[in-house]
């Protein structure tokens, strides 16, 4: 060691160290020194060494020491008592912090644990925002493990130990990204150990949390810790927040004579069936533009980000182009929502009841519209119209707007003056973007029910569409219900899952027909699958904890929310009966006239679905063509509610995994094929590996499932098939995720995860009763075959593949197995 390096501390400075916990919570000798005149870094000439370590030692966390008085009022802040034997133990306060469980501060350096400590928090400091894991690395700097906890913050990673992240506040964009992905790692590992992690976003100016409790006092940060933010919740920020510097920052409800164009890129049904196309487009359009003198590009958005800012730049190539960014800080004055909790929004519609009782003119918002939807847009307006036949209810969603014959048809382009003639609109997303209510004094509330299908963002705006300072009252499902590829909030698994999915597609589609893929460009765009990736993360986060992320952006747009009151059980039960007979009154109306619908043609299917304006009659007859060319059979009104409740996909499924089996390469190189030719030899993963099956059915048939629908066998979870079964699906759940979409935890039981496989061919076990001695009792299932008509179906389905394929040349029965071994 060069000590000529270290002449500085000859002029003094301060030492800081603490207590060791995992050496009995003696002396620690590890810890930092700061010199009263630093020395410079050689390796970066215009910056200090402000804190040093010991030279190549392990990182270390700060324990400092803690007094009685200190300790007794960490005990009466987080509410575990400190016994006369806590304060007798040799081990001191650190030990009682681990025994019992004690929430946890992890900040960025030692004075602000001492800060911390002193208000009333066991704050452990870590000397740098990296330094409380390390990621093991070869002597090229090249990592060969992964990430893992240092030991001291590992030793205190017990489970259920509530942990709060708290560093530093930066205004450096580079910086501000460093220490979020810092916070990210650290948290997701500390996640992995079973604790509870929020974290505390200081809001400035103030730059560390020591700083802050000295100008803002204790109270601020007592405030900023009683609202800290779920690591879940916390992590959406990690793809939504904007960091690039702001040129102009305004302070207006609009922008003036700033002209802002709005583009779009929907990822419906049409767009998916070009999106290579579309996307190659996209690109050429800005590399031109920006190629020009004059040439601009404009992003308007209410949640502009880093990822939409970057996704641009780099769709832009070596194209340089700094961003110039325009904020709006205006807030407006959004008003009271009101938050209505419980498992359904019967509570909502019972005040909504009582508001109608009143009189005014109200806007109701749904996230569904089927008749099958209890609370979607057509039940509630039958259900209105029979409890206040006087009622003017005008209903606005997908089906209304396109038909001729309803009252809201073409109603978007006079929005603003067809509204004020109903006392009660309802309205599904058809409303969410795109439109602007300007009546003002007309509605009296906004009423919304959010079923967990809609974006976050897609609910706020739907809620802010009509402008006018009124209340809204919402209840919003606690859990969301649809996600994106396999649900994982992690874009390197996620992104890593699709890789692997093509790479295993492409692999089986090649053994199967032979077929040369290697032309294929699988690795289209990555810029645009990273974009991809980190939206689909933060919709999966928001899906997680869905009410939570609805009501925190609703504050974030000025709301005030306010819990509102239960409706009382008498009232409540009323609304579950009214809406349960309308839905099922509509519900079974609609079957039947499906099912009793004009037969159509090939021909007049095709220009059915060509035509854009439909009326009920239509879209009916249209449901009936496209349900007999799906099952091959007559259809029946049980066979629209079998389709409605996902039946397809499982018989599908079942079908390829038995008798269908030697077809399902055909089907799948098909599709295969027909998406790389519209992609010019190139796919998009995502929907590439959508429309394969083959990877599923593989995984269903490693797993053994069929081995289980024996009629009349007596099954138990004790079995040695259903042991191996669990161990298998444990062992491999995350293939069973990328595949099959289904999530398996060690704490199933083999019952609980053979139901689940078994659901995704539409079968199940039977419950038949409890077996055994009194002391040794175990619940028996067995399987009962389903008398639903599917073998009509897959005979069908047989008899259709086998002509189509003796019109090819491709006859091979092909019975490869995944790469996986399971």
């Amino acid at each position: 060691m060069d000590l000529k390096k270290y002449r500085h501390i000859e002029y003094g400075g301060w030492w800081c160290s603490g207590i060791d916990p995992l050496n009995d919570y003696i002396d620690m000798g590890w810890g930092c020194f700061k010199g009263d005149k630093p020395r410079r870094d050689y390796n970066k000439i215009y910056k200090f060494i402000k804190y040093e370590h010991p030279y190549k030692e392990p990182i270390r966390a700060f324990f400092l020491r803690v007094p009685k008085h200190i300790w007794a009022k960490v005990s009466d802040s987080c509410g575990i008592p400190s016994t006369e034997e806590d304060w007798q133990h040799p081990w001191g306060f650190w030990y009682w912090v681990w025994r019992r469980n004690v929430p946890v501060v992890i900040v960025e350096g030692a004075k602000k644990a001492g800060t911390l400590l002193t208000a009333g928090y066991a704050a452990i400091a870590i000397p740098g925002v990296n330094a409380g894991y390390r990621t093991p690395k070869d002597k090229e700097g090249n990592p060969i493990a992964k990430p893992s906890l240092i030991p001291d913050l590992k030793h205190f990673a017990t489970k259920g130990r509530p942990v709060d992240i708290c560093f530093d506040r930066d205004t450096k964009r580079e910086t501000v990204q460093q220490v979020r992905t810092a916070i990210n790692r650290m948290g997701r590992l500390l996640v992995a150990e079973s604790c509870s992690v929020r974290v505390i976003d200081l809001p400035g100016p103030e730059k560390g949390v020591d700083d802050f409790i000295v100008a803002q006092a204790q109270d601020a940060f007592k405030g900023l810790y009683n609202i800290a933010e779920a690591l879940e919740m916390w992590q959406l920020r990690l793809f939504t927040l904007l960091t690039y510097p702001a040129a102009i920052a305004l302070n207006q409800r609009f922008l003036g004579q700033l002209l802002i164009p709005e583009h779009l890129l929907n990822s419906g049904t049409e767009v998916a069936n070009r999106r290579v196309s579309v996307l190659k487009n996209l690109k050429q359009l800005i590399q031109n533009v920006l190629s020009s003198p004059q040439g601009k590009i404009y992003l308007s958005s209410a949640d502009v980000s880093d990822c939409d800012v970057n996704y641009v730049l780099s769709l832009a190539g070596e194209i340089r182009v700094n961003p110039f960014v325009i904020v709006k800080n205006y807030q407006s004055k959004a008003g009271n929502c009101y938050s209505y909790k419980g498992n359904d929004p019967k509570d909502l519609i019972a005040a909504m009841d009582r508001a109608i009782a009143k009189g005014g003119h109200h806007l109701l918002c749904c996230s569904a519209q089927k008749a099958k939807s209890k609370w979607g847009t057509q039940v509630l307006e039958e259900r209105f119209r029979r409890k206040f036949p006087h009622l003017r209810i005008l209903r606005i969603d997908s089906e209304s707007v396109a038909d001729p014959t309803h009252p809201a048809y073409g109603c978007i382009a006079h929005l603003n003056e067809i509204l004020t003639k109903y006392d009660l609109v309802i309205t599904s997303p058809s409303l969410e973007t795109g439109i602007s209510i300007d009546i003002k004094a007309h509605f009296t509330a906004v009423w919304g029910i959010f079923q967990g299908v809609q974006p976050v963002n897609s609910v706020r705006q739907m809620l802010a569409r009509l402008r006018d300072t009124v209340d809204r009252h919402i209840w919003i499902r606690k859990h969301g219900l649809g996600v994106v590829g396999n649900g994982l909030m992690s874009i390197g698994a996620l992104l890593g899952s699709q890789y692997a999915a093509t790479r295993t597609n492409i692999a089986l589609l090649s053994a199967a027909d032979n077929a040369d893929y290697s032309c294929i460009d699988q690795n289209f765009q990555p810029e645009s699958l990273q974009s991809w990736g980190k939206r689909a993360c933060a919709i999966n986060a928001e899906m997680r904890r869905y009410r939570e992320s609805v009501l925190q952006g609703l504050q974030t747009d000025g709301y005030t929310i306010i819990d509102a009151t239960d409706a009382e059980p008498q009232e409540n039960q009323q609304v579950i009966n009214e809406v349960r007979a309308v839905s099922e009154d509509l519900y079974i109306a609609e079957c039947s006239a499906i099912a009793n619908g004009e037969t159509l043609s090939d021909t007049e299917l095709k220009k059915l679905r060509d035509k854009r304006a439909k009326t009920r009659a239509e879209r009916q007859q249209q449901r009936k063509a496209e349900l007999q060319q799906r099952y091959g059979v007559e259809v029946t009104a049980e066979l629209v509610e079998k389709d409605d409740e996902g039946w397809y996909p499982q018989l599908r499924m079942h079908y390829y995994l038995t008798m269908g089996r030697e077809f399902l390469s055909v089907h799948d190189a098909k599709r295969a094929k027909a998406q790389i030719d519209a992609g010019e030899n190139a796919i998009w993963k995502p929907d590439f590996n959508r429309r394969q099956m083959l990877p599923a059915v593989l995984v269903l048939k490693s797993l053994n499932i069929l081995q289980f629908l024996s009629p009349g066998v007596m099954l138990r979870g004790s079995d040695p098939e259903l042991q191996q079964l669990k161990a298998l699906a444990v062992q491999y759940r995350q293939v069973i995720k990328t595949y099959l979409k289904l999530s398996i935890s060690d704490k199933y039981t083999p019952i609980m995860i053979a139901q689940k496989l078994l659901d995704k061919v539409g079968l199940k076990l039977d419950y038949v009763g409890r077996f055994g001695a009194r002391e040794n009792r175990e619940r028996v299932y067995q399987f009962v075959e389903a008398e639903d008509g599917r073998e009509v179906i897959f005979q069908g389905w047989l008899k259709r593949d086998e002509n189509a394929v003796s019109t090819t040349d491709n006859t091979e029965i092909y019975t490869a197995s995944l790469d996986t071994k399971l």
